[in-house]
């Protein structure tokens, strides 16, 4: 980002009077959302600051990011790094190509993941300090395990959420949704924890999957909406909408940015990750997560921040 940065001029261009990633986009023909990522993702690492009315340099940016001044050392990253072919990136902003690399909300990049999970746990042991994490997060989402409990787990990954539950009480009932390498490392994970009986596996992509109809009194999309553009994140929480029973909560727990798109560091460095690596993701922010869920048909959407193990969430309920 940094590279990218200096390519583009990012810290000349705010000098300059471009304070904004609306109008710096404009004035330079940028794709917008590129734009906007990248300046945030700066503001996350402290190369920018932002306030009511854009952004600003940060001193040491004054410093050695500006290319009159006697500290510049701009040139010496290009020279460096320039051969890595970091400057894509900045190409990928100014004409609004992406992704940069291969799409990772698609197949390929499922079975890269399932390997690397693989291969850092071939005996599939989860540290006991995932599973407090994971209880940390169903506390805060308001979801205690019961006899009868249905849970419908979009993009589950390992299946954490789902199987948490199913281990406090068997009479939970969970069903995993993801692509087939996620689900084998799920299934053998379920198999270890003795879980199988409660557990249904459903492979494939969750835009074409069906959800069923009244099916299930908890949907959790757990890191998985953020891979899709506005319009599908919504379709995909409306097919949610129809899986659950009235009085159903659905959960989404992922990057979400505060509406200022200043404080949750770690959200807004995963928005430039999202625009170079997706064809239409981002860390959307609250009030959009809001609004999301409400198009879709939910209410009362309430956010929960948990600071002490860097996560939020967003529930809402069907009525």
């Amino acid at each position: 980002m940094l590279h990218a940065g200096l390519e583009l001029q990012v810290w000349a261009r705010i000098a300059a009077g471009h304070r904004t990633a609306k109008g710096l986009a404009h004035h330079e023909s940028w794709d917008l959302t590129g734009t906007r990522a990248l300046l945030d993702a700066l503001v996350a690492v402290d190369f920018l600051d932002k306030d009511e009315q854009g952004y600003r340099l940060v001193p040491r940016a004054e410093q050695t990011l500006l290319p009159d001044r006697p500290d510049y050392w701009g040139l010496e990253v290009l020279n460096n790094w320039g051969v890595l072919g970091h400057s894509q990136l900045a190409a990928a902003i100014r004409t609004g190509k992406r992704p940069l690399i291969e799409d990772v909300a698609g197949e390929a990049w499922a079975v890269g993941w399932a390997t690397e999970h693989r291969i850092e746990t071939p005996d599939l042991v989860v540290p006991q300090s995932k599973w407090a994490k994971v209880a940390s997060l169903l506390n805060a989402a308001g979801i205690e395990p019961r006899d009868g409990l249905r849970v419908l787990d979009m993009g589950c990954g390992l299946g954490l959420i789902s199987l948490a539950l199913a281990k406090r009480d068997r009479g939970v009932r969970a069903t995993l949704m993801d692509r087939q390498p996620s689900l084998d490392l799920a299934r053998a994970l379920a198999q270890k924890l003795s879980l199988n009986e409660q557990v249904t596996m459903i492979p494939g992509d969750m835009l074409r999957v069906d959800f069923g109809k009244n099916q299930f009194d908890v949907v959790w999309f757990g890191y998985s909406l953020m891979f899709f553009g506005p319009q599908d994140t919504v379709r995909l929480l409306r097919k949610a909408y129809a899986a659950l029973a009235s009085g159903g909560v659905v959960v989404i727990n992922q990057y979400i940015t505060d509406d200022a798109r200043v404080r949750r560091k770690e959200a807004l460095i995963a928005a430039l990750w999202l625009w170079a690596s997706t064809a239409h993701g981002d860390a959307y922010t609250t009030s959009e997560c809001q609004r999301f869920l409400e198009h879709a048909g939910f209410e009362n959407p309430e956010e929960s921040e948990m600071a002490e193990i860097e996560e939020v969430l967003m529930r809402a309920t069907r009525p």
